[in-house]
């Protein structure tokens, strides 16, 4: 079974299923008595049932045969499906990384699911574009309280997420690459790397330039993951002080993806974009341009 043969957030979308397989005007009490009737004995109650359509428990693949069979459900193929997804549950799979923060684990599982990662950021470079010396600065400023190991498992747990092999496009806001939260030279190296990104074909990168004015990626950023796969629905991404926010509802993900289709097409073109970059590497810091004009090493 490969990775693709599942979503990462596979749980609470075989819970969702269950609870959606129930016919319309059936109780849960109504299925359990047709559950029990199958000679199953005491395995099922309403309290168990409850639990698995609302993801409190998990639902066993053979116990997918019997709802199947109760809701009177023909479908062989969805059946073999959901049974493949209640096996990797069992697993527990996806669990937390080191340096992970918690809000992420699950974001994260299904950004290496996702074939195409569209990210709107109006003030950070995003994590998958950052270089390790630019991570470090970046995590050193935001939580200062950090102790050395825990700002290099943070580090190590970044650059792990941009091995994920999929379509990037990416929307900044201008003031994203003149905010500079590192030493000059950190802040070179990364300027660089995303011209270097999108020189290498990794990156589509697009830059919203400050002429525009207000626009309605002011809103705040987000993220949107596609996937090849048709049982995997496109779903969006957002984070803040107040938590975290997964958007699932079609309606709202076409309401964010309309909103990035119009960032985008605000953007400067790719070269206008790159010339932009190198006009700011420019006007940095004379200490850092003779830097780069000697040949110093590169971050």
């Amino acid at each position: 079974m490969t990775q693709h043969d599942v979503p990462s957030d596979v749980r609470k979308r075989l819970a969702k299923r269950v609870k959606q397989l129930r016919p319309a005007g059936m109780t849960q009490p109504n299925a359990v008595a047709l559950l029990q009737a199958l000679n199953t004995g005491n395995r099922w109650s309403v309290s168990k049932l409850s639990k698995i359509e609302n993801n409190q428990a998990r639902v066993l693949p053979d116990e997918l045969d019997e709802l199947f069979a109760v809701y009177r459900n023909a479908d062989p193929g969805e059946l073999a499906k959901l049974k493949r997804w209640a096996r990797v549950a069992k697993r527990g799979w996806p669990q937390r990384r080191p340096g992970l923060p918690e809000n992420l684990t699950e974001f994260a599982a299904a950004e290496m699911d996702a074939d195409k990662q569209c990210i709107w950021e109006p003030l950070l470079v995003p994590a998958q574009c950052q270089t390790a010396g630019f991570a470090e600065a970046l995590i050193k400023a935001m939580e200062p309280t950090l102790t050395p190991d825990e700002v290099a498992t943070r580090v190590h747990a970044r650059m792990a997420r941009q091995n994920a092999e999929q379509e990037l496009v990416v929307v900044l806001d201008e003031d994203v690459l003149r905010r500079k939260v590192a030493p000059a030279e950190v802040w070179i190296g990364q300027l660089r790397h995303l011209i270097d990104m999108v020189r290498s074909g990794r990156l589509d990168l697009r830059v919203i330039p400050r002429s525009v004015g207000i626009h309605p990626g002011h809103a705040g950023w987000f993220a949107l993951l596609s996937f090849a796969n048709p049982d995997f629905p496109d779903r969006g991404y957002t984070d803040g002080r107040g938590g975290s926010l997964y958007l699932e509802d079609p309606d709202d993900v076409a309401g964010c993806s309309k909103t990035f289709d119009t960032l985008y097409d605000l953007a400067l073109p790719e070269n206008e974009t790159i010339s932009l970059i190198d006009d700011i590497i420019e006007q940095l810091t004379p200490e850092a341009r003779g830097d780069r004009e000697s040949g110093g090493a590169r971050t």
